[in-house]
């Protein structure tokens, strides 16, 4: 395991203005969940919905406890998400 000292300066990318605005543009959006979504992956899709506004898609499911916090914060998940 490689020490902090024998690691090369990795360059950070951080968001800038424009790409975060890209986002709030208008037009269709869809937070697209991994396989078998856990509650972090339903929360952050959740989450952008709220702030961005779109849909969430999960065309591999959920995991139990990804669709029970889906059912508790109202979110609707749909199961087979077109991207059109």
């Amino acid at each position: 395991m490689p020490y902090l000292s024998d690691i090369q300066h990795r360059r950070v990318i951080e968001p800038n203005g424009t790409e975060v605005a890209k986002l709030a543009e208008p037009g269709p959006t869809l937070w697209l969940l991994h396989v078998n979504a856990d509650p972090d992956c339903v929360g952050a899709a959740f989450a952008l919905q709220e702030a961005f506004g779109g849909a969430i898609g999960a065309s591999d499911g959920l995991s139990r406890s990804g669709r029970a916090l889906a059912e508790r914060l109202g979110a609707v998940v749909d199961e087979w998400p077109h991207p059109e």
